[in-house]
């Protein structure tokens, strides 16, 4: 809905100055109200001589009595349209016999001061063709405005078949047409001709409007392959069919134009997809300009091979290849525009990307000056993946890639080990790569920043990645920062990155994990060199109890139940291998195991061998016997011994001593440990790092 120009009427009920003021104010008037042919007389009056912007609108959505050729606004619309020379902007939304009364009143109608003209139909007439009913728009007659509109600029016509007629609306700089009937369709010499006439011609926006194209038919038209030439066309959009698209752009010269955007709506074949790049590439090349500053073509939703979208400013990364290329930099000082080009490479899901057609297209758009690059979501292409990396050999000036999801992760990080490693290996390629980087056979040669989100780097690909920078590093290509946005990776593995870049950035959650980690690997050191203490002072202990020949008998069993704890403790267990495994890191939850060591008084337990005997009271002999106070007092101790209290004793201490744990814990859940620090300008989300 259109807002409500006369809205600002209220302020005439202000006071009586302000009312003065605005009636003697003509520009505010310049817009008259529709709604009544009586307020509509009362402002054009009071404009006097200003220019008249006219805009009638009834929808056909809107079911109301607006639609009744009786209605007040058509009344009011015939009113105005008699000062039709003072109109500067003309737009009407009518449908039916209101649209075409008005176009026939426009017929004879001078327009010396029309600058703008936007007409869109609405409800169609049905027309009977070949015994086929076929839905029509109202027509534009051929001779409309002709040579009574010189300032005319900007058409916009919509739902409406226009009527491509050479010699009308010379001078205009903007032309859309959307929409139009099958019977509305022009041929193509025709449509070339009318668009040649206008001279001016600065934008063209075409939507299901372009030349029908037949099968079998010749792309381009002119027997001796001549193009028709629209030196001043600088933006072109138009969404067609892609044959249609391939067919128009095919017989069309563009040497000024600056931004190209098409939708192809369906590609059914290799062939259909491959015609369309064909003509679309030739137009994305500027003479002496480098690349254009923004280029457009994707596909519809039922294309099962792939689509495009290179477009300049957009902030939506659909799934596929991203690309931005600076613009050459003095035709950046003189258009003062954001320098840039972007492209998509779309997937059009549950359909797979095929691998030649995508080369093709990355070999055919001038994409060489391209300095970033983003993957996302390229599924696997098989025996496909060599044909897609030599596609990007030419990329030489290219300095940041960005890689989403595993897959297309994966694919790259064997795709550099290859390259890299074949280089390496030429004595050749290893000398030039040395001396200019830039001429060697090397896939992205001036590559100095990585990032990787939503990506688990773990694995042979993080493996394959390692190697693929080691190589490159010999051959005097090193990266200068590894950046993982969203997802995860093991301490182990990114010091492993660390020695072949300059710099590895995480994200706070996976250096949170590390730090822990390390804190955890740091306790469990200084409780280990506790327990070696404790197993010192323990030694010290068993030397000082009486003689264990009293007890041989039991030593046996004590063997035999030491054994039983070392297979039943799995002390051969390796934690630290363990805590290593990245699976186990994902999959199994901590679990704590603690041997505490003996309370005093348990100790007392264990050593209490009951009061010792008066002197001389020894029931074994006394002095005389020579000794036999020693030999009765120990069996004395012996007696006085609880039964098992020493073998339970030993078993407990001897038992704390081969696990080297008194008082440890033993994580054997995930072990996250220390890492560098975030640095201080990183925040974490899905704007961090926004490259388009």
């Amino acid at each position: 809905m259109k807002r409500n120009r006369a809205a600002w009427l209220v302020v005439i009920r202000v006071c009586r100055q302000w009312r003065y003021a605005a009636v003697d104010f003509p520009a505010l008037w310049s817009i008259p109200d529709l709604g009544s042919v009586a307020r509509a007389r009362e402002m054009i009056q009071r404009s006097k001589a200003s220019l008249l912007t006219i805009e009638a609108f009834t929808s056909t959505a809107i079911r109301s009595p607006l639609r009744t050729k009786t209605n007040p606004i058509f009344e009011s619309l015939n009113y105005a349209l008699r000062y039709m020379d003072r109109v500067e902007v003309l737009e009407l939304t009518l449908d039916g016999h209101s649209l075409r009364d008005t176009i026939e009143r426009l017929r004879s109608s001078s327009a010396a001061n029309l600058r703008r003209i936007a007409i869109t139909g609405g409800k169609t007439h049905h027309v009977t063709n070949a015994g086929h009913v076929i839905n029509r728009q109202v027509p534009l007659p051929k001779d409309l405005l002709r040579n009574k509109a010189p300032n005319l600029q900007v058409a916009r016509m919509s739902h409406i078949d226009m009527r491509w007629t050479i010699g009308v609306w010379a001078n205009l700089r903007t032309l859309e047409v959307r929409e139009v009937s099958v019977l509305g369709r022009p041929v193509m010499q025709r449509w070339l001709g009318a668009l040649a006439a206008m001279k001016n011609l600065e934008t063209l926006i075409l939507q299901n409007c372009t030349p029908r194209y037949e099968g079998d038919t010749p792309f381009c038209i002119d027997p001796e392959g001549r193009l028709t030439t629209y030196p001043k066309l600088k933006t072109f959009w138009f969404l067609a069919p892609a044959n249609e698209i391939a067919f128009t752009l095919s017989n069309m010269s563009l040497p000024a134009l600056e931004q190209l955007s098409v939708n192809a709506l369906s590609m059914a074949s290799r062939e259909e997809y491959n015609n369309f790049i064909k003509a679309v590439a030739p137009h994305t090349h500027s003479s002496g300009l480098g690349t254009f500053h923004a280029v457009s073509l994707t596909s519809g939703r039922l294309n099962n091979l792939m689509g495009f979208q290179l477009v300049g400013h957009s902030s939506t990364i659909l799934e596929g290849v991203d690309v931005t290329a600076a613009e050459n930099p003095s035709k950046l000082l003189e258009s003062n525009r954001d320098a840039g080009l972007r492209m998509t490479v779309t997937a059009a899901r549950p359909f797979v990307i095929d691998a030649a057609c995508l080369a093709h297209a990355l070999s055919a758009l001038p994409l060489t000056e391209a300095e970033l690059l983003s993957i996302k979501r390229l599924p696997r292409l098989g025996s496909s993946e060599q044909t897609l990396a030599s596609a990007f050999k030419s990329w030489t000036r290219l300095r940041t890639l960005q890689l989403t999801h595993g897959d297309a992760w994966s694919w790259f990080a064997g795709a550099l080990l290859n390259n890299a490693t074949k280089q390496l290996r030429s004595a050749e390629g290893a000398a030039i790569a040395a001396a200019a980087p830039a001429h060697a056979n090397v896939l992205y040669p001036a590559l100095q920043r990585l990032v990787i989100d939503r990506v688990s780097l773990r694995g042979e690909s993080v493996d394959a990645l390692s190697d693929a920078l080691r190589n490159r590093s010999a051959l005097g290509i090193k990266l200068g920062e590894v950046r993982l946005l969203r997802g995860d990776i093991s301490r182990t593995r990114a010091a492993g990155l660390a020695t072949v870049v300059d710099a590895v950035l995480l994200p706070p959650s996976v250096l949170e994990r590390h730090r822990a980690r390390a804190e955890r690997e740091e306790g469990k050191e200084e409780e280990e060199e506790k327990v070696a203490n404790d197993d010192d002072d323990a030694g010290s202990v068993v030397s000082s109890m009486p003689s264990l020949e009293t007890v041989s008998d039991t030593s046996s069993e004590v063997e035999e139940d030491m054994s039983d704890w070392s297979e039943d403790s799995g002390n051969e267990l390796d934690m630290d291998e363990w805590a290593e495994d990245e699976q186990i890191q994902d999959d199994v939850h901590a679990h704590m195991i603690n041997v505490p060591i003996p309370g005093d008084e348990e100790m007392e337990a264990l050593f209490d061998i009951g009061p010792m005997p008066a002197a001389g009271g020894g029931a074994g002999g006394g002095q005389a016997a020579g000794g036999g106070v020693g030999a009765g007092g120990a069996a004395a101790a012996a007696a006085a011994l609880p039964p098992g209290a020493v073998q339970q004793f030993l078993q407990q201490l001897l038992g704390q001593a081969q696990a080297g744990a008194g008082g440890a814990i033993f994580n054997i859940g995930p072990l996250p440990g220390g890492g560098q620090q975030p640095p201080d300008d990183f925040v974490p989300g899905p704007d961090d790092f926004d490259l388009w």
